[in-house]
Formats: C-alpha cells, sequence, structure tokens
C-alpha cells in the first residue's frame, strides 16, 4: 500500500481526538506538531487550528476536479457520521470550497467546531461560523 494510499485510507475511516477543547483529525497529528506551537494556538485561537490541521487538499488525491469534488462530498458525509457517533454533543461544519493553488482550481475540506461566543456589539450569545 502507498503512502497517499494509506493517507485516503485514515482520510475515509477517520479517528478523531480531542485536545484543548479542540477536536482534531488525526491522521495529521504527531507527537511534535501537538507539543510545538500549535499547543498555545489551540488554547488561543482554536477555530483557527482547527481548521490549519483539519484541512484537505483534495488536489492532493486527484488531478481531476470532478473527482476532487466527489471525494470531498464523499469524506463530508463520512466525517460527518463519525463526528456525530464521536461527538454527539458538539456542532460542526465541514466546508468544501472550490479554489486555486499554484494556479490549479482544487477542492479544500476545512473541518471546525462550532463555539459560543459573546457579540461584542451587545450581550447576545452566538455561534462562530
Amino acid at each position: 500500500m502507498t503512502e497517499q494510499d494509506q493517507y485516503l485510507e485514515s482520510v475515509l475511516h477517520p479517528a478523531f481526538i480531542e485536545r484543548e477543547g479542540s477536536v482534531l483529525f488525526a491522521g495529521h497529528l504527531t507527537k511534535e506538531l501537538l507539543e510545538s506551537q500549535w499547543k498555545q494556538l489551540l488554547r488561543h485561537d482554536p477555530e483557527r487550528a482547527e481548521r490549519t490541521i483539519n484541512h484537505i487538499h483534495l488536489g492532493d488525491l486527484s488531478d481531476k476536479e470532478a473527482v476532487q469534488l466527489l471525494l470531498g462530498q464523499r469524506i463530508q458525509l463520512v466525517w460527518f457520521e463519525t463526528l456525530d457517533e464521536g461527538f454527539p454533543d458538539r456542532e460542526f461544519s465541514i466546508a468544501l470550497t472550490r479554489t486555486t493553488r499554484d494556479g490549479e482550481v482544487e477542492w479544500l475540506l476545512d473541518l471546525w467546531t462550532h463555539r459560543r461566543s459573546e457579540v461584542q456589539d451587545d450581550d447576545q450569545v452566538g455561534l462562530m461560523v
């Protein structure tokens, strides 16, 4: 099995862990990563940390845009099911975005946790998306 096949297997059969209140895709984690500057970022800007650690450039898995989109939709479904089972009291967003990288069109998948925060203009509580 190639390294790309192993990675794809980890994406389609994902494991997620919770660190510092954030839910992270285990396939992107190393001990060094969790003990580096990310530990501080997880505490101070957890959404940014999640979106960075949990993103997938689908162009790394296929050169064909249509395949990227279909694969991204499949990953969305699998991740939603896995997260719903593992973290039933939390809400997540898993976004597929069409973007460009190095002049090439590709699809990007992002995952982050919805968090409650006070809105600065008044005392309402809103969800960060």
